[in-house]
């Protein structure tokens, strides 16, 4: 026969497992936690992210303006060649149209004919003059200004006291710029006095 009081004391005897609010809170309290960390970390990698982005389309937007630039000035000056080349064209109107100038007929008349032909060659030239403007050509001013070794190139000197030193006389050959930029310099006299042109002389030696 069983004993009813043993059994309810044996049930007793046995732990009873329970859990309290405090277990609870404690749990959700890790739980949040982690979520906090995670989502630190997304944040972390989110900005990670997008410096590299804007970074890489940064580096993107320079090269495009480089190449921009680049191709530009590739642009700007890819006639170089054929510009310098029409220029020796000028040079020769110019060079005709001196001869003719100089020519007289007979009675020291110039003939009427030559006038038609100058006239058309001066239409040629002014309409050549400005084709070569509208691509970018620049004539150099050179007569009457202060010489400049970068726009000017010194074929003769002259020893002139009522000129001021270191002006151009004389213009033998017209030089031009293209885009700011001197395809040929101006070909000219300049007035220096012989000291001048010696020191001239020894300062581009030294430059060399």
């Amino acid at each position: 026969m069983v004993n009813k009081k043993n059994l309810i004391q044996n049930s007793e005897d046995k732990p009873v497992l329970k859990t309290t609010e405090g277990d609870e809170e404690q749990e959700n309290d890790s739980q949040i936690e982690e979520l906090k960390r995670k989502v630190e970390q997304l944040e972390k990698e989110k900005d990670n992210y997008l410096k590299g982005w804007q970074q890489e389309r940064a580096d993107v937007l320079n090269y495009r303006q480089k190449e921009g630039e680049r191709m530009g000035g590739a642009i700007k000056f890819a006639n170089q060649s054929l510009l310098k080349d029409l220029i020796n064209v000028l040079d020769n109107f110019d060079f005709t149209v001196s001869s003719l100038e100089s020519l007289d007929g007979t009675n020291g008349e110039k003939h009427k004919n030559w006038e038609v032909v100058l006239k058309g060659i001066y239409l040629i030239r002014s309409n050549l003059e400005r084709i070569l403007t509208e691509y970018g050509l620049t004539k150099i001013t050179s007569l009457g200004k202060t010489f400049d070794p970068t726009l000017h190139e010194a074929i003769n000197y002259i020893n002139d006291p009522s000129q001021p030193v270191d002006i151009i006389t004389e213009e033998l050959q017209s030089g031009y710029s293209l885009g700011g930029r001197v395809i040929r310099p101006a070909k000219v006299v300049v007035n220096s006095p012989p000291e001048n042109k010696l020191q001239s002389q020894t300062e581009v030696k030294k430059d060399e």
